[in-house]
């Protein structure tokens, strides 16, 4: 049997190529424009380079979260919803710890202390995390016995509605969001649409 539950976190590890780990707004720009072709300035109005590299490393990010994390939970939301036997539950983590935690922002995998009770992280993790790391844990439990993350005294936790493109948002606050990175998610659906081959001519 098949739960379906998706995920997004804010940042991951690999996008563009990247030199001594940075990126300069001139190579990401370059990079933009040889892998995206015709739909090239369509991206980069969505992720600018910027004028230095601190602003291309931004956009670099934020392409990576859309494109290669978001993007495909977004399409297996979409696809259990409308295909599959079992409803579909899809998060979004923004929570960054303060202190240390805001030069890493919410990194792939972050959620998982959370999920677990258990902070390997040295970061400087506040009553808040502790307090959701409790909450956090509810709905998986909640979610890993029944299906359903919901339960007593949780926030709702609403089923995933593609024309609403909801997430339960894990932040610094617990709460039910719409339509977060839309455009950006979007622009990924017609790039991904535009490299199907195209149909036998008849």
């Amino acid at each position: 049997m098949c739960r379906c539950w998706w995920a997004a976190t804010r940042m991951r590890a690999r996008f563009f190529r990247r030199r001594a780990g940075s990126v300069t707004p001139a190579d990401f720009e370059a990079q933009a424009r040889k892998r995206f072709g015709p739909l090239a300035d369509d991206f980069l109005k969505l992720y600018p380079p910027g004028d230095n590299p601190a602003d291309a490393m931004q956009s670099y990010f934020a392409a990576i979260r859309d494109g290669e994390i978001a993007w495909d939970m977004r399409i297996w939301a979409r696809i259990a919803s409308k295909t599959g036997h079992h409803r579909a539950y899809r998060y979004y983590f923004s929570r960054v710890p303060p202190g240390r935690g805001e030069r890493l922002g919410a990194f792939h995998g972050a959620e998982m202390a959370y999920v677990f009770g258990n902070f390997p992280f040295r970061l400087e993790y506040q009553d808040w995390d502790r307090q959701m790391a409790e909450t956090v844990e509810t709905y998986w439990a909640n979610f890993a016995r029944t299906g359903n993350p919901n339960g007593e005294g949780l926030t709702v936790w609403p089923i995933y509605d593609a024309t609403k493109d909801n997430v339960l948002e894990f932040g610094d606050t617990v709460s039910v969001a719409f339509k977060i990175h839309s455009q950006g998610l979007d622009f990924f659906d017609d790039y991904y649409r535009s490299m199907r081959p195209a149909p036998d001519p008849k």
